[in-house]
């Protein structure tokens, strides 16, 4: 076998474990349990794709050289061909891969940014109801008016929360709307957060 002929074969191969490598990764399961973990693997995620951009750039070449030594060794062309057919085939499965990959990862931070903005404001919502819940009969006029002052301001904060509650339930919603694969949890979170809601202002 003339001597281009065997670089391509080994460039093909080298390129080839590179797709197959990156396609294990890819084919990770694990989608994060919480913010910080999504967000990690949201960058590694990026980092495989500017790899991929390098790897797309060598597999170019090879298709070009592909052709060249078809033309130049006819009695090699089909396995030339052959070669480059599965390399190919298994660049377009990789792209499918990291597609798929960054929709799963965007769903799972969609998700896990809700849950942990529900959180907040459900533990928010607790100390202010339990605080609420805590205020006794003023005895004296100056208790009254202390405790007229608290409510004010209680007040205040649960008018300022309110946008950003109904921020948070109307992203819960749209994330039901979508079909999002965990719909249930986040129909029951933003049940939740309407009950809040109205403790909140009862």
């Amino acid at each position: 076998i003339a001597l281009e002929i065997h670089k391509f074969n080994r460039d093909a191969d080298d390129v080839n474990d590179r797709i197959n490598e990156k396609a294990v990764l890819l084919s990770s399961t694990d989608v994060g349990t919480n913010l910080d973990a999504v967000q990690s693997l949201q960058r590694k995620q990026e980092d495989i794709a500017r790899d991929m951009t390098a790897l797309q750039n060598q597999l170019e070449k090879l298709e070009v050289l592909s052709d060249k030594l078809s033309n130049n060794y006819p009695e090699h062309k089909e396995k030339i061909q052959e070669k480059t057919k599965v390399l190919l085939d298994n660049w377009e499965e990789l792209e499918n891969l990291c597609d798929k990959r960054k929709v799963k990862l965007e769903d799972s931070y969609q998700l896990q940014k809700f849950l942990s903005d529900v959180n907040e404001l459900l533990t928010w919502s607790k100390e202010m109801l339990a605080g609420m819940q805590a205020s006794e009969l003023a005895s004296t006029s100056q208790e009254a008016e202390q405790q007229m002052e608290i409510h004010h301001e209680r007040k205040a904060e649960i008018d300022g929360r309110h946008n950003n509650l109904q921020a948070v339930a109307e992203h819960g919603h749209r994330l039901i709307n979508n079909n999002h694969y965990a719909k249930d949890d986040v129909a029951a979170r933003v049940h939740k957060l309407a009950d809040t809601d109205q403790m909140l202002t009862d």
